[in-house]
């Protein structure tokens, strides 16, 4: 446009020169008297005139030509002169604004490029340190010298590690996978510390080994003594059952050897110990220790051990007793009790059987019966 515009201005100025040359050339000619030829001279310069206007007319676009069919004034020359650099300046002043707004944003990039270059800096130092080392129990590698970093492998306890430097966060730096890592000071230890470590915790485990066959030895020990204790108890329980099998034998012929004593002196005839009665009152010496009465421990009476076994009979009696360690002695008791004493003087009774029984556990210890029958 400013092209265009400037182009206008010269336009002008070219009309104005054809029109001042046309007009000194017509005065010459009337100064001269040649009236006709002036008219003629007249049109050939209009014509000329127009040609040169078409030429330089042609050189632009259809709206410069029309904007010029009118010839302007030297005041709206200098106005339009005045726009003109009105507008370049301002063109030139947006593209100063433009060159520096540019400027500016390449010096933003600069700056934000130099602060992100200051970020990407380690956050830590590490000075040179050459050593060899061993790993005390596993441990990670991480990247960067604290946990914040990310894991990358781990060591296994014993490898032996080249220390290639030493962070100013206390950790060790490394190679791991041909790479720098880092790892942890306090998982590594020199080889008098590591050594001095393993022999320390072979001790433990053999002192450990000792405790644990010290024990088993102590538990088999004690098993050994409690199944002797055990054989013992049992020895002496048969020991016992034969004792008291014997004792049976020998207390039930005294008992009966007792209680035909006391019938004589009381003018009865003598009573016969009878094998099948044993038998129903070894029964019924068994069942007192759960339910010391005359009603066994399935709640019937006590004379249903006969039928259960066989036994018939036509009168028949129980006398039962706990507590007395010898014949004479549950004897004795039971004389001094009527309803036991009327058994034992009963003369209907001929027959007559000894229970005995023991039981260490049991509340009295000793159970005595007697069974009478016709």
């Amino acid at each position: 446009m400013i092209y265009e515009k400037n182009w206008g201005m010269v336009m002008r100025r070219k009309k104005w020169i054809g029109l001042i040359l046309s007009m000194v050339m017509i005065l010459t000619m009337v100064a001269c008297g040649g009236a006709a030829d002036e008219i003629s001279l007249g049109d050939t310069s209009s014509e000329t005139m127009s040609e040169t206007v078409s030429e330089d007319v042609s050189e632009t676009d259809s709206e410069t030509v029309s904007e010029e069919k009118e010839v302007p004034s030297e005041s709206e020359v200098a106005d339009s002169e005045k726009q003109s650099e009105e507008e370049s300046s301002k063109e030139d002043k947006t593209s100063e604004e433009e060159s520096a707004s540019e400027e500016e944003s390449v010096s933003e990039e600069e700056s934000v490029s130099e602060e992100e270059s200051e970020s990407e800096e380690p956050e830590f130092t590490v000075q040179d340190h050459n050593a060899i080392l061993f790993v005390k129990k596993a441990v990670n590698v991480r990247i960067g010298p604290s946990t914040d970093y990310e894991k990358i492998g781990g060591l296994s306890k014993g490898e032996q590690i080249q220390i290639t430097g030493i962070a100013d966060t206390g950790w060790y730096r490394i190679q791991y996978n041909g790479a720098e890592a880092y790892v942890a000071s306090s998982y590594l230890i020199d080889e008098t510390a590591y050594q001095a470590m393993i022999a320390e915790e072979e001790a433990a485990a053999q002192a450990a080994a000792e405790q644990a066959a010290a024990e088993q030895a102590a538990r088999e020990q004690a098993a050994a003594e409690q199944a002797a204790a055990e054989q013992a108890a049992a020895e002496q329980a048969a020991q016992q059952q034969q004792q008291a099998q014997q004792n049976t034998g020998d207390y039930r012929a005294q008992v009966v050897a007792i209680m035909n004593q006391e019938r004589a002196a009381n003018g009865v005839g003598p009573i016969t110990q009878s094998s099948t009665l044993d038998a129903l009152a070894q029964i019924r010496a068994q069942e007192i220790v759960q339910s010391f009465s005359h009603t066994r421990p399935n709640g019937t009476s006590c004379f249903t051990v006969f039928e259960e076994n066989g036994v018939t009979y036509m009168v028949a009696g129980e006398n039962i007793a706990a507590g007395y360690g010898t014949p004479e002695a549950v004897m004795q008791g039971w004389m001094n009790s009527e309803g036991h004493r009327a058994n034992i003087l009963n003369g209907s009774f001929g027959q007559v059987g000894i229970g005995y029984y023991t039981d260490s556990n049991s509340g009295y210890g000793t159970y005595w019966v007697q069974i009478f029958s016709n």
